[in-house]
């Protein structure tokens, strides 16, 4: 990954450069293991992974938007697209992954006025593979202001789940002692988790 980002400007060219030798195509941004490695970082628990894919996954989403690229990854035996800018909803898209971005960013804040903020712009996500949104809960559920991981308990059992769902993830959350502290405010959400659909 940091090979990739240190040859970034090879693999996304910037438009504006005068330099012929990069006014090239970029091959990588519909190769589908280049989508899945920025799937895989950006919610590991490496820090300097995360950082490395955030920036990649924002060049990739940049480059699409600057070059007009119509994307449409699947992967085997699904019909949603895994990853999709869709040129007939250019704004809608764009919008959406910035604001994902947005989200993953905020999430590397220790702050919990800023990540509570972003979390709660997860709706506008809806159309998005929703392997993306479980990348937003596995890192909400493990955060360290506890507040956060409070929060992320709440949307984690009131959204439809995903096959990908980091379900370990969800299960250690629970088990802390300190979630419990303002029980009969979470007490609704506990009592009915099978509110939410498993695909």
């Amino acid at each position: 990954v940091s090979i990739v980002c240190v040859l970034s400007n090879y693999y996304f060219p910037f438009q504006s450069s005068v330099d012929n030798m990069y006014n090239v195509k970029s091959f990588i941004i519909k190769n589908i293991d280049f989508w899945k490695l920025i799937h895989f970082g950006i919610a590991d628990s490496d820090p300097l992974l995360r950082k490395y894919c955030l920036y990649l996954g924002k060049r990739g989403v940049d480059f699409a938007i600057e070059n007009n690229i119509d994307i449409h990854l699947k992967l085997e035996n699904e019909d949603l697209d895994f990853f999709s800018y869709q040129l007939e909803k250019k704004s809608v898209f764009e919008n959406c992954w910035k604001i994902f971005f947005v989200i993953m960013e905020s999430l590397e804040e220790k702050q919990s006025h800023i990540v509570s903020a972003a979390l709660d712009l997860l709706p506008k996500l809806d159309i998005l593979h929703p392997s993306w949104l479980n990348c937003v809960l596995k890192r909400g559920l493990v955060h360290d202001n506890d507040s956060i991981i409070r929060k992320t308990l709440e949307i984690t059992l009131k959204v439809t789940y995903y096959a990908s769902f980091p379900y370990e993830k969800l299960i250690e959350a629970l088990n802390k002692i300190f979630i419990y502290e303002d029980f009969f405010c979470f007490e609704k959400i506990l009592i009915n988790p099978c509110s939410a659909r498993q695909l």
